[in-house]
């Protein structure tokens, strides 16, 4: 066959096995694949035709053998097998039950929450120590998870507080007790930008 343009996508980990589909309903063909070795689930979601967002990586499982993808009246997503005959589900959730888990992180550590547009809706923020990144979780009017936002971090921190400046824009302050650094990241959640600040305190942080 002959294809007149073709895509050169790097990945951060081997891809010894993948598939693709439309996983976030865009229009655009996503890519999901998995290191076998390593254990790494990944998706690399497009923009358009010809060009892709840097990866997401969803979670770390031992003894990965195989990627299909996995369609049905509720799911339309990637399965994957490991080597003891288990098999998860990665899909894009239409509600919310006690036997699903969100796959955003590989270290997920701190964690608060915080009240975009302040609508009664409660939001995530978190820091995942795997890439030192602070990720925000958006929820949608009818509470699932709608959209995923992540900042890289100076530094990791062990303490994290969320600070409303208005409705679409949020402060968080990170820190370590017994120093002097606050990393200050201000979002704006309309533009998905932010503005980050370095605060040095007098004293010691109690």
């Amino acid at each position: 066959a002959a294809y007149n343009k073709s895509v050169k996508i790097n990945t951060s980990f081997q891809a010894d096995d993948f598939t693709y589909g439309d996983f976030n309903r865009d229009g655009f063909f996503d890519i999901n694949y998995i290191d076998k070795q390593k254990g790494y689930i990944t998706t690399i979601f497009a923009k358009d035709f010809y060009s892709f967002y840097p990866e997401m990586i969803h979670q770390k499982y031992e003894g990965l053998s195989d990627v299909i993808p996995f369609f049905s009246k509720f799911i339309y997503g990637t399965a994957y097998l490991n080597i003891n005959g288990e098999v998860s589900i990665l899909s894009k959730i239409s509600s919310m039950s006690d036997d699903q888990q969100l796959a955003v992180a590989i270290e997920p550590d701190l964690i608060t929450s915080f009240d975009y547009l302040n609508n009664g809706i409660t939001d995530i923020a978190f820091t995942d120590r795997f890439d030192g990144k602070i990720k925000f979780i958006l929820r949608d009017a009818a509470g699932l998870p709608d959209k995923l936002f992540s900042i890289k971090l100076y530094a990791e921190a062990k303490s994290l507080i969320a600070f409303t400046n208005s409705n679409i824009v949020k402060t968080y302050f990170l820190f370590n007790v017994n120093n002097r650094l606050i990393e200050s990241i201000e979002v704006n959640f309309e533009k998905f930008s932010f503005k980050r600040n370095h605060l040095y305190t007098k004293g010691l942080i109690q």
